[in-house]
């Protein structure tokens, strides 16, 4: 199946992946072989944001994704964040799990070092 991404500033990624493991992954491919789109092997997903995707497709060939801890946007709003938005949108319960995972973590070291220097004044 052929998707492709609409980025922000009108950027396009495209990528082919194996219908049957974007279904063992997503509802929302589950869904979609009732569809136009998906019979014809090609779906659009213009308001989702390709690097984000990219995590996606990188959790379910691997297991897990790579993520910086600075990966944060503009706004301030991390890629974890943006990662469980997909993943909700998608109907990727694991890859939500992975994304929530991901931000606790980080959210959790970030504590333990604010309190660490806090204990040293």
């Amino acid at each position: 199946m052929t998707i492709t991404i609409g980025s922000q500033g009108g950027q396009t990624r495209s990528w082919t992946l194996p219908y049957a493991l974007l279904k063992e992954h997503s509802g929302y491919f589950r869904k979609m072989e009732k569809f136009k789109e998906g019979q014809e092997g090609s779906v659009d997903l213009k308001d989702q944001d390709a690097s984000i995707f990219a995590y996606f497709v990188e959790l379910f060939y691997f297991g897990d994704y790579t993520l910086s801890e600075d990966s944060v946007d503009a706004n301030g709003v991390r890629d974890d964040a943006k990662a469980w938005v997909l993943g909700d949108y998608l109907d990727a319960t694991s890859f939500k799990n992975r994304a929530l995972r991901n931000s606790t973590r980080l959210t959790s070291q970030k504590a333990k070092s604010a309190v660490r220097r806090s204990m040293r004044q």
